[in-house]
Protein backbone atom coordinates (compact mmCIF):
# COMPACT_ATOMS: atom_id res chain seq x y z
CA UNK A 1 0.00 0.00 0.00
CA UNK A 2 1.23 3.15 -1.07
CA UNK A 3 1.82 6.33 2.16
CA UNK A 4 2.07 9.49 1.07
CA UNK A 5 4.80 11.95 1.23
CA UNK A 6 3.19 13.56 4.15
CA UNK A 7 2.71 9.73 6.01
CA UNK A 8 6.33 9.34 5.93
CA UNK A 9 8.09 12.71 6.80
CA UNK A 10 9.81 12.39 10.27
CA UNK A 11 11.51 14.77 12.37
CA UNK A 12 14.47 13.10 13.88
CA UNK A 13 16.03 14.87 16.94
CA UNK A 14 19.14 14.13 18.37
CA UNK A 15 19.29 14.62 22.25
CA UNK A 16 22.52 14.24 24.80
CA UNK A 17 22.62 11.67 27.28
CA UNK A 18 21.85 13.84 30.32
CA UNK A 19 19.99 12.64 33.05
CA UNK A 20 17.18 15.03 34.86
CA UNK A 21 18.92 17.22 38.02
CA UNK A 22 22.56 16.48 36.93
CA UNK A 23 24.23 19.02 38.26
CA UNK A 24 27.72 20.96 40.05
CA UNK A 25 28.38 23.26 42.08
CA UNK A 26 31.61 25.07 42.80
CA UNK A 27 32.44 25.32 46.64
CA UNK A 28 35.81 26.99 46.09
CA UNK A 29 38.67 27.51 43.71
CA UNK A 30 39.72 24.15 43.82
CA UNK A 31 36.36 22.27 44.59
CA UNK A 32 33.45 21.10 42.56
CA UNK A 33 30.59 19.17 44.13
CA UNK A 34 28.80 16.97 41.75
CA UNK A 35 25.25 15.71 42.34
CA UNK A 36 23.00 13.69 40.75
CA UNK A 37 25.14 11.98 37.55
CA UNK A 38 24.68 8.29 38.35
CA UNK A 39 20.78 6.90 38.50
CA UNK A 40 17.90 8.71 38.29
CA UNK A 41 15.39 8.95 35.42
CA UNK A 42 16.79 10.21 32.57
CA UNK A 43 14.77 12.99 29.92
CA UNK A 44 13.39 9.65 28.13
CA UNK A 45 12.11 8.39 31.37
CA UNK A 46 10.25 11.57 32.38
CA UNK A 47 8.50 11.70 28.70
CA UNK A 48 7.55 8.35 28.58
CA UNK A 49 6.07 8.44 32.47
CA UNK A 50 4.06 11.47 31.81
CA UNK A 51 2.76 10.32 28.75
CA UNK A 52 1.59 7.14 30.46
CA UNK A 53 -0.57 9.67 33.04
CA UNK A 54 -1.58 11.99 30.47
CA UNK A 55 -3.54 9.09 28.38
CA UNK A 56 -0.42 9.73 26.18
CA UNK A 57 -0.14 13.09 25.56
CA UNK A 58 3.44 14.96 26.08
CA UNK A 59 4.48 18.22 25.15
CA UNK A 60 8.17 18.15 24.82
CA UNK A 61 9.67 21.84 24.51
CA UNK A 62 13.05 22.12 22.62
CA UNK A 63 15.24 24.58 21.12
CA UNK A 64 15.89 24.55 17.74
CA UNK A 65 16.18 26.69 14.19
CA UNK A 66 13.74 24.34 12.55
CA UNK A 67 10.66 25.97 11.88
CA UNK A 68 7.42 25.52 13.29
CA UNK A 69 5.59 24.67 9.92
CA UNK A 70 8.00 21.94 8.56
CA UNK A 71 7.57 19.99 11.93
CA UNK A 72 3.97 20.52 11.44
CA UNK A 73 3.88 19.03 7.74
CA UNK A 74 5.57 15.75 9.31
CA UNK A 75 3.56 13.27 10.84
CA UNK A 76 6.37 11.52 13.73
CA UNK A 77 8.86 13.03 15.44
CA UNK A 78 11.70 10.64 16.85
CA UNK A 79 14.22 11.61 19.66
CA UNK A 80 17.45 9.76 19.41
CA UNK A 81 20.30 9.24 21.75
CA UNK A 82 23.44 7.06 21.45
CA UNK A 83 24.20 5.22 24.28
CA UNK A 84 27.63 3.32 24.77
CA UNK A 85 25.84 -0.47 23.89
CA UNK A 86 23.69 0.87 20.97
CA UNK A 87 21.24 3.37 20.88
CA UNK A 88 17.62 4.26 22.16
CA UNK A 89 14.71 6.76 20.82
CA UNK A 90 11.31 7.77 21.93
CA UNK A 91 8.79 8.18 18.69
CA UNK A 92 5.79 9.29 18.69
CA UNK A 93 2.95 11.15 16.29
CA UNK A 94 2.38 14.94 15.73
CA UNK A 95 -0.45 16.69 17.12
CA UNK A 96 0.57 19.90 16.76
CA UNK A 97 4.00 22.25 17.33
CA UNK A 98 5.04 25.58 17.74
CA UNK A 99 7.61 28.42 18.66
CA UNK A 100 7.61 30.59 22.23
CA UNK A 101 7.61 27.59 24.73
CA UNK A 102 7.18 28.99 28.01
CA UNK A 103 7.55 26.49 31.64
CA UNK A 104 3.68 25.65 32.60
CA UNK A 105 2.43 26.21 28.86
CA UNK A 106 -1.18 24.40 28.82
CA UNK A 107 -3.47 25.34 25.83
CA UNK A 108 -6.37 23.59 27.61
CA UNK A 109 -6.04 20.35 25.16
CA UNK A 110 -4.02 17.97 27.76
CA UNK A 111 -1.26 18.44 26.21
CA UNK A 112 1.56 19.84 29.19
CA UNK A 113 4.71 19.17 29.48
CA UNK A 114 6.63 16.56 32.24
CA UNK A 115 7.10 18.66 35.85
CA UNK A 116 10.46 17.79 35.89
CA UNK A 117 11.59 19.91 32.52
CA UNK A 118 12.85 23.00 34.19
CA UNK A 119 13.96 24.87 31.30
CA UNK A 120 11.76 28.39 31.83
CA UNK A 121 11.48 28.48 28.15
CA UNK A 122 12.72 27.23 24.84
CA UNK A 123 12.63 28.03 20.88
CA UNK A 124 10.03 25.09 19.51
CA UNK A 125 7.52 22.88 21.20
CA UNK A 126 6.32 19.93 19.74
CA UNK A 127 2.64 17.90 20.98
CA UNK A 128 3.34 14.02 20.47
CA UNK A 129 0.79 10.94 20.75
CA UNK A 130 0.97 7.37 20.31
CA UNK A 131 4.47 7.47 22.03
CA UNK A 132 7.15 4.40 21.80
CA UNK A 133 10.42 3.72 23.44
CA UNK A 134 12.71 1.12 21.68
CA UNK A 135 16.56 0.63 20.95
CA UNK A 136 18.46 -0.20 18.26
CA UNK A 137 16.41 2.30 15.74
CA UNK A 138 15.71 1.29 12.08
CA UNK A 139 18.33 3.49 10.18
CA UNK A 140 17.70 1.39 6.88
CA UNK A 141 14.53 2.95 6.82
CA UNK A 142 15.20 6.29 6.87
CA UNK A 143 16.60 8.38 4.16
CA UNK A 144 17.45 12.13 3.84
CA UNK A 145 16.43 14.22 0.66
CA UNK A 146 18.76 17.40 -0.15
CA UNK A 147 17.44 19.60 -2.68
CA UNK A 148 19.99 21.30 -4.92
CA UNK A 149 18.66 24.66 -5.65
CA UNK A 150 20.74 25.19 -9.10
CA UNK A 151 18.97 21.92 -10.88
CA UNK A 152 16.49 20.96 -8.29
CA UNK A 153 18.26 17.63 -8.11
CA UNK A 154 17.13 15.37 -5.26
CA UNK A 155 19.67 13.78 -3.54
CA UNK A 156 18.93 11.14 -0.95
CA UNK A 157 21.16 9.77 1.70
CA UNK A 158 20.91 7.14 4.23
CA UNK A 159 19.33 9.10 7.73
CA UNK A 160 22.81 7.00 9.45
CA UNK A 161 24.95 8.30 6.63
CA UNK A 162 23.51 12.33 7.25
CA UNK A 163 24.38 11.70 11.15
CA UNK A 164 27.87 10.64 10.66
CA UNK A 165 28.59 13.64 8.57
CA UNK A 166 26.78 16.03 10.18
CA UNK A 167 26.54 17.93 13.70
CA UNK A 168 22.46 18.92 13.60
CA UNK A 169 20.47 18.02 16.36
CA UNK A 170 17.19 18.15 13.86
CA UNK A 171 17.17 16.56 10.59
CA UNK A 172 14.14 15.86 8.56
CA UNK A 173 13.70 12.53 7.14
CA UNK A 174 11.70 10.83 5.50
CA UNK A 175 10.69 6.87 6.18
CA UNK A 176 11.46 4.91 2.72
CA UNK A 177 7.64 3.34 1.11
CA UNK A 178 6.79 -0.01 2.35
Amino acid sequence: MATSLMERRTVFMRVGEDRLGKDSVRLDKDTIARYNWEGGPTYFDAIMKHARQNNGKVLIPFNSIASARNIKLCTYFVMWRKLPDGDEYISGSIYDAGKGYLRGMDDGDKYTAPPEFLAPKATRWVKLFNLKRGRNFPFDDYMKDTYRSSDVEVVSMPLMECLENSKMSVIFAMRKED
